[in-house]
């Protein structure tokens, strides 16, 4: 995979942003905290599917 190094940087990102999630809730923090991480994790997730959607596909791969 070409891309391999930048899909694990963008996971590692989306991870963190899933722990913080749950760290505003514990802390019950206003809800427009909550709010801006997800647009933030949302687009995390939209970068990784465009790296996934540019890296070339093998003869046994099925495409989406």
């Amino acid at each position: 995979m070409k891309y391999r190094n930048q899909m694990y940087d963008s996971l590692d990102l989306i991870e963190s942003d899933i722990k913080a999630l749950k760290s505003i809730v514990q802390r019950q923090e206003p809800i427009n905290t909550y709010l801006d991480r997800l647009k933030s994790l949302e687009s995390k997730t939209e970068k990784l599917r465009n790296l996934l959607n540019i890296e070339p596909t093998t003869p046994n791969e099925s495409l989406r």
